[in-house]
């Protein structure tokens, strides 16, 4: 919705580079990056694959030291990697346009640029891991649409092969994967390709549209004591906050897919991505008039979710109290998934009936949702539970307005 703004927006940065045009504009208080026209980057829903794409590789890696970004973009991902003692923060940048443009996200990449560990490369990322002769604990690549002109290599098998030989031992990639503008085809295809190349991967959701596939060549295991332990860094604690998943038991939300999820999903895909056939880029720009592609992508692969203990053993489903319940509640209004919201909120009042409040903010989101009986249901329960509520007793006097009852409305607005 911000991009569609974009013509009243304030221009903050433009420049013509030799890759695209680029240039940060600000709307409100939506910041956004464009790149040849199109929204790469913002400080809006896209904050939870920006913040993601680093914090999950980092806490899935035992001790991670050096870390590498492909993609800058607005410098979030990087500035977020930076929230761990780490010693080394590259960062390969095809397009010095986007460096400068990045510094405008200060705010929300902490400033990356000035941070003394990071070196920024303005160089094409697959030639960073072919020239230099470094090696990373984390390698996250994050790139703009397979669709667009020459990135669909940045998603084929040599490019995997080129990032393991820069893998230390005990290494983890992270790549970043939507699941809109694509055909499912062609997102099964390219996870057949990252698990062909990463014989370990888990699969997680950032926001509905992105997955972050993890791959490494050994057995990824964590527990929810130990990363209760590394989320416990202020640091690292706060930056997550700032998409809803400060506690393990909420990160963990988020873990979709294991190895035999995976490869019961891309059964049906005999063929790899290659250099040679790079087919996502040819069919990837076809998909953006499909109809219905991400509901098929999110439905689709939702129906393969992997319970949270599947990778943290010790993970306890019983310990979802009230508190959880509220917090999971906030997690999803912040994804805005509205349906997951909602049964969040569902669950909370089945197991504390007398909580007013949780009755009024499921009423909200039904009404959100356009489920008046739902809606009328849970306020109707809210205002008998806590009469001096205002809140509630406005949005149910609104809702007896519109069914036409402009008595029991007066009452309302006058209680």
């Amino acid at each position: 919705s911000v991009a569609k703004e974009a013509a009243g927006a304030t221009l903050l940065f433009y420049r013509d580079s030799l890759n695209a045009t680029v240039s940060v504009h600000r709307l409100g208080e939506s910041l956004f990056l464009k790149v040849g026209g199109k929204t790469d980057a913002s400080n809006g829903i896209d904050m939870g694959t920006q913040v993601l794409s680093a914090h999950i590789p980092l806490l899935l890696h035992p001790d991670p030291k050096r870390v590498l970004v492909i993609g800058l973009g607005s410098g979030v991902t990087l500035g977020h990697a930076g929230r761990y003692p780490v010693s080394t923060l590259h960062c390969a940048e095809i397009d010095e346009a986007v460096i400068a443009a990045a510094r405008f996200f200060g705010d929300y990449n902490y400033d990356i640029h000035h941070d003394p560990r990071t070196r920024i490369f303005a160089a094409d990322g697959r030639n960073v891991l072919l020239a230099s002769p470094e090696r990373y604990d984390v390698i996250i690549s994050e790139p703009s649409n397979p669709w667009m002109s020459g990135l669909a290599n940045l998603f084929t098998r040599e490019f995997y092969a080129l990032a393991k030989r820069r893998l230390a031992p005990g290494g983890v990639m992270c790549q970043w994967l939507q699941l809109y503008g694509i055909f499912p085809s062609d997102a099964k295809l390219m996870l057949k390709t990252f698990h062909d190349a990463f014989p370990y991967v888990s699969v997680w959701s950032s926001v509905p549209g992105d997955l972050l596939l993890v791959g490494s060549m050994a057995p990824q295991t964590t527990s929810v004591a130990r990363l209760r332990e590394r989320m416990a860094n202020p640091a690292v604690r706060d930056a997550l906050a700032t998409v809803k998943v400060d506690r393990p038991e909420l990160l963990l939300q988020l873990f979709w897919l294991g190895n035999r999820e995976v490869e019961q999903l891309t059964q049906d895909i005999f063929w790899l991505h290659e250099d040679d056939q790079p087919s996502v880029e040819f069919s990837a720009p076809r998909s953006l008039y499909a109809a219905g592609a991400f509901q098929l992508n999110y439905d689709g692969i939702e129906r393969f979710k992997s319970a949270p203990g599947a990778i943290a053993p010790d993970y306890d489903p019983s310990l979802e109290n009230g508190e959880f319940l509220r917090s999971l509640a906030e997690l999803w209004a912040a994804r805005e998934e509205l349906d997951k919201e909602q049964q969040a909120y569902e669950r909370l009042v089945a197991l504390d009936p007398l909580a007013a409040d949780a009755w009024m903010r499921l009423g909200q989101v039904s009404l959100r949702a356009r489920q008046p009986l739902r809606a009328e249901a849970a306020l109707e329960r809210a205002v008998a539970l806590r009469p001096q509520d205002a809140e509630a007793c406005r949005l149910l006097a609104r809702l007896r307005w519109q069914q036409g009852l402009p008595d029991d409305a007066q009452r309302l607005y006058e209680q």
